[in-house]
């Protein structure tokens, strides 16, 4: 959901960035579809891709780890969604631990994953969700 919201933010500062460059062409639409749109969608595609270029680079490796470490590591809960991503992409040596979590000290159990384990001792558990189990 928050990366549908930044798709769309960049994409309508995209297009109002263009929409001066479009007006100056000849041609005004494409396939029924403004050519501002069209432009400003190719512009986020081509910054994607040099984004991930750039990532594949050593360089871009290690500022993407510095900015991680500085920023994203005291985001509440950027830890335990980067795991849970990992997870269900299925990268390799990621792998949850199932656990029976006892919710609310009722005594009824319910399965989790633990996604994290703390110095302290604590775990911070994964519960799926119905109907959608990536929710939880």
């Amino acid at each position: 959901m928050a990366v549908l919201a930044v798709i769309g933010i960049s994409l309508a500062t995209l297009i109002r960035i263009v929409t001066p460059i479009a007006g100056k062409l000849p041609i005004k639409t494409f396939g029924g579809l403004a050519l501002a749109t069209l432009l400003a969608v190719f512009f986020l595609l081509a910054f994607c891709f040099l984004a991930g270029l750039l990532i594949r680079m050593r360089m871009g490796q290690l500022a993407q780890k510095r900015v991680e470490n500085l920023l994203l590591q005291r985001l509440p809960g950027y830890v335990v969604f980067k795991n849970l991503t990992r997870q269900l992409a299925g990268q390799e040596g990621i792998e949850f631990a199932p656990a029976l979590v006892d919710l609310y000290g009722s005594e009824t159990r319910v399965v989790g994953l633990i996604v994290e384990e703390h110095a302290d001792g604590k775990f911070t558990v994964f519960v799926p969700t119905s109907p959608t189990a990536t929710l939880g």
